[in-house]
């Protein structure tokens, strides 16, 4: 029975990211995996950063600081999210994300007139590495936003 319900919420899962039109990437250097919009372009690659774009949807992936022991990461992540552009935001709008060897916050606003950015802290469980995750898009791609935040993992061979 168990078999059975990993086999359809892994269908369920497959089904939802086809549907979407997601197409699955990796950041080499950090071995952090993820679905995003097929057809986004590397606009950037590096040790520190990976940025992906289109005309509707960009994810810009970075290394960040590791937060000390003890810190606030909802507090952090505002932080964060606040040197990226947002403005109104506060540690009531974070959210907690479930992802697999990842912890996972993650906040969004309105960037300016036209788009959203949405900020994802991810530490990664094994090594403490931590990561943001940026995602800009119009108005009506929360769906996608919403696959893409859900979809980060670590992957080591």
């Amino acid at each position: 029975m168990r078999k059975f319900i990993t086999l359809v919420f892994c269908l369920l899962f497959a089904a939802n990211l086809f549907a979407q039109n997601l197409a699955n990437y990796t950041w080499d250097i950090a071995e952090l995996h993820f679905s995003a919009p097929q057809g986004l372009q590397v606009t950037e690659k590096s040790d520190t950063k990976l940025a992906l774009s289109n005309q509707n949807f960009s994810v810009v992936l970075e290394g960040v600081d590791n937060p000390s022991p003890g810190d606030d990461l909802k507090l952090y992540l505002v932080s964060l999210a606040k040197g990226y552009g947002l403005k109104q935001v506060s540690e009531a709008d974070v959210t907690s994300v479930d992802l697999s060897g990842v912890v996972g916050l993650y906040v969004e606003g309105a960037l300016d007139n036209r788009n959203i950015l949405g900020v994802e802290l991810l530490i990664d469980g094994d090594t403490g590495d931590s990561f943001t995750a940026r995602l800009t898009y119009h108005p009506g791609g929360e769906k996608t936003a919403t696959a893409v935040l859900q979809s980060f993992y670590i992957h080591r061979q």
